[in-house]
């Protein structure tokens, strides 16, 4: 894990947000025709590309100084992201959980159900529209103090989702964990070593594509950074960078700690 570490990314920060793509008022789409539009927009700072299946779409800021700059970064490419929706008669479909939709194949021609059919990267046939946040660390120190933080905070994290809106990211979470640990909320770790980590090897030995790590509360990544991957992407925008302000207000504060 230590080999990982980009110290001089320490206390900077990375978000990813991942959505699924429909027509308005229609079916799921390949998501090919949007990314090849958005290659042709000027002055986007961060990267879309296709997520799990092909209707869904992933976007990833470059590496941020401190919250305020992750956030105008997405408000930015978001508001680039909704002008080329729009030109295509497309929309985000998110905040909810998702089996493949039944309508999925319905839109698709057989040629583009096969690319969907073959694809590497299908997660057993479900997908989560979600907000992962990344915060580097300096050291392994301080991506278990970050963890630890994050155990502690996980029922405060829980507010910033509507009253009536049951995020299906944590039920499936909280729904694996208890299966295998037991636990409901992950739990605080004594040693740096037992932090979770994504594994860097994506096959098992039969060399199948494997991801054991999607249903992690927080994990330390190949990136050198510890990995706040609970939360749907939540419905209010302005709550989600109110989210991403408070996760990153706090990790700081935790490796600030002697």
């Amino acid at each position: 894990m230590r080999e990982y570490i980009i110290k001089k990314y320490r206390k900077h920060l990375g978000v990813e947000l991942e959505f699924l793509i429909k027509q308005k008022k229609g079916y799921y789409i390949s998501v090919e025709n949007l990314l090849k539009k958005l290659k042709t927009k000027k002055n986007v700072k961060g990267t879309f590309k296709m997520e799990a299946f092909i209707c869904t779409i992933e976007y990833i800021t470059p590496v941020c100084r401190n919250a305020k700059e992750a956030i105008d970064t997405i408000k930015h490419d978001l508001n680039i992201l909704n002008i080329t929706l729009n030109e295509l008669d497309l929309e985000i479909l998110h905040g909810n959980y998702f089996e493949i939709p039944k309508e999925f194949n319905k839109s698709l021609s057989k040629e583009m159900a096969n690319i969907r059919n073959t694809q590497k990267k299908v997660w057993k046939n479900v997908f989560t529209p979600s907000l992962h946040v990344h915060i580097g660390v300096g050291s392994l120190k301080d991506a278990k103090n970050i963890y630890n933080c994050w155990v502690n905070n996980f029922d405060n994290f829980v507010k910033f989702y509507d009253k009536n809106y049951k995020s299906k990211r944590f039920d499936k979470i909280i729904e694996i964990n208890t299966k295998l640990t037991g636990d409901k909320k992950p739990t605080i770790v004594n040693k740096e070593y037992k932090i979770p980590n994504r594994p860097f090897n994506y096959q098992d030995d039969n060399g199948h594509t494997i991801y054991p790590y999607r249903y992690y509360y927080y994990i330390f990544s190949k990136h050198g950074t510890v990995e706040n991957r609970i939360a749907d992407c939540i419905n209010d925008f302005e709550k989600m960078y109110q989210y991403i302000e408070y996760v990153y207000d706090i990790s700081c504060k935790s490796i600030e700690q002697k």
